[in-house]
């Protein structure tokens, strides 16, 4: 029987862990059977390689499958279990640490230092800095662009979820939410609203995307957000779970853009963790 050249788009699996195992590249229909046919003294070195490093490809994106969906299965628990327990301690959170401002808090330097990390304004600038002087220019421009989408994804879910802000006119509220209605702000004005906290997205946004680049930096990068989001609390401005909310948003947008970039850039970052 004359042996024929295989082609690997052609052959079930079976004939090509069989021409593996033999080191052949020819193809028998006696391999099927279950028998052992040994390899032609002539073999393609290139295409034997080149079918062992697709084989073991396939398998490695069969064992990271599991691995992607268990992965995502623990951010998604993360997440719930996060807003679960903003949900139970905002009301009384935001009483317990509540500071009236005539504490002179608004004017204090260190309330502004953490603050200003919430203002899109910083991450422009921030970002014009990384494009004029650092050699990698996308890096500013994805710093700018993560920032800038956090805080139209938390703009956005402010009007859709529509929840005051524990404050009304200066005074903090006692009892619980008070929502006006889901989608209202859409019609209606959009003013005091307070779920989730867009300087906080804004923060978590910037810091997020500076990390990616800048892993050195993330634990104080996460911490100058993290505090952005205290001072607000601090304000009555917004409950623990609206601070919660906006790091989510900021960390989707940061997501968002990292997916954007392109591969080259990707795999570089990847390699420096």
């Amino acid at each position: 029987m004359i042996n024929q050249p295989l082609n690997p788009r052609f052959h079930p699996p079976v004939i090509l862990s069989s021409c593996l195992k033999t080191g052949s590249l020819y193809a028998d229909p006696l391999i099927t059977e279950g028998r052992n046919i040994p390899p032609p003294k002539k073999t393609n070195r290139r295409a034997l390689v080149a079918l062992k490093l697709a084989h073991t490809h396939n398998r490695s994106i069969e064992k990271q499958a599991p691995q992607l969906l268990t992965t995502r299965a623990k951010i998604l628990l993360l997440i719930s279990a996060g807003f679960a327990l903003t949900l139970l301690i905002d009301i009384p959170l935001v009483h317990l640490i509540y500071v009236p401002a005539d504490r002179g808090l608004v004017g204090s330097d260190s309330y502004w230092f953490f603050r200003l990390f919430g203002y899109l304004g910083t991450w422009i600038t921030v970002g014009l800095l990384l494009i004029v002087y650092d050699r990698h220019r996308h890096r500013g421009t994805a710093v700018l662009f993560s920032a800038g989408l956090a805080g139209l994804i938390a703009e956005t879910v402010k009007l859709i979820v529509a929840r005051e802000r524990p404050m009304i006119d200066g005074v903090l509220q006692d009892g619980g939410y008070r929502f006006r209605g889901i989608f209202s702000g859409f019609y209606a004005t959009g003013k005091n609203l307070g779920f989730p906290s867009s300087h906080t997205a804004v923060a978590f946004g910037g810091c997020f995307m500076l990390a990616y680049f800048f892993r050195e930096l993330r634990f104080w990068l996460v911490l100058l957000s993290l505090g952005c989001g205290v001072t607000r609390m601090l304000m009555g401005a917004h409950y623990a779970s609206d601070v919660f909310g906006g790091a989510l948003a900021g960390w989707v947008a940061a997501k968002i853009i990292t997916r954007s970039l392109p591969r080259s850039v990707r795999e570089k970052s990847e390699l420096r963790k």
